[in-house]
């Protein structure tokens, strides 16, 4: 009998309740991928990966209050540390570069997220 092969944990953070919606409803239908959680802010998103403990949490860039550079920071200073990647509708690589810096492990222009999201979380999970 072959063993199931274990499934991606992934937390979608954004202050936009339409996209956290959209973005679920893609990796919905993958056999590999679980969606444990939404939050639609920083704070949030900090008590649900502290809950949840997800193999890997999608954070949009720019939220008020706390944005996504800190929350990368904060979720990548845990042990065990989630992979994470950070989204945004900016493409400059001025954002890229500052994700990064925060210790993310991928940025995700929005305009690329229906072809790219998948490939790169298989990516991720190695």
């Amino acid at each position: 009998m072959q063993e199931e092969a274990k499934k991606m944990r992934v937390i979608v953070v954004d202050d936009h309740a339409t996209f956290c919606a959209a973005v679920v409803a893609l990796l919905d239908g993958r056999s590999e991928i679980e969606v444990v959680g939404q939050a639609y802010n920083g704070t949030d998103a900090l008590q649900l990966a502290e809950a949840e403990q997800p193999d890997l949490v999608l954070v949009d860039f720019n939220m008020p209050g706390m944005d996504g550079s800190i929350v990368a920071r904060k979720l990548k200073a845990r042990s065990p540390a989630p992979k994470v990647v950070i989204m945004s509708f900016n493409s400059a690589p001025e954002y890229r570069e500052l994700a990064l810096l925060a210790g993310a492990d991928a940025y995700l222009p929005k305009t690329d997220l229906h072809r790219e999201l998948v490939p790169l979380l298989h990516r991720l999970q190695g």
